[in-house]
């Protein structure tokens, strides 16, 4: 039980280094294995809230798609948001999925950005911070349409 436990707590580990800026480190402590659905996706536990309390969700279609130039300037422009926001707690950045289709999917957009935040007041503060201003200022010309949804926990 306790080799599980140190793998489980080296994975949690991996993680949270993936989805964390090197100022938000605090000490990892071990998660029980039957309550980690990470790890465990064969458990009975019930699903965990594992992001946080509010994903902001964005789909961004650029003006050319296929424009190599453009779709770099994009991603530098959002890859300095990610890297300086002092808000979010978690980030994805994607593409269309090579999902199967079907009528209740929309694979159109050329960028999914979401974030996670501790609070409705971090979200709220992150709308008019700096980083997110001049990522809007970089990034605006290059997109057509942005569709956002803001999504809170249930409790």
């Amino acid at each position: 039980m306790e080799a599980k436990l140190k793998w489980e707590w080296r994975v949690n580990l991996f993680f949270k280094l993936l989805n964390t800026r090197e100022a938000d480190f605090e000490p990892l402590k071990p998660i029980p294995f039957h309550l980690n659905s990470k790890i465990n996706r064969m458990s009975k536990s019930p699903i965990e809230n594992t992001t946080g309390p509010l994903l902001h969700i964005v789909f961004f279609w650029l003006k050319e798609p296929e424009n190599q130039e453009h779709r770099a300037q994009f991603e530098t422009a959002i890859k300095k948001l990610i890297a300086t926001n002092p808000q979010a707690i978690a980030n994805h950045l994607g593409g269309p999925a090579a999902s199967e289709k079907r009528a209740v999917v929309d694979n159109s957009f050329t960028y999914c950005y979401t974030m996670s935040f501790p609070s409705l007041e971090a979200q709220n503060a992150y709308q008019t911070d700096p980083t997110h201003e001049l990522f809007i200022e970089e990034a605006s010309p290059l997109w057509e349409r942005v569709l956002v949804s803001d999504s809170l926990s249930l409790s």
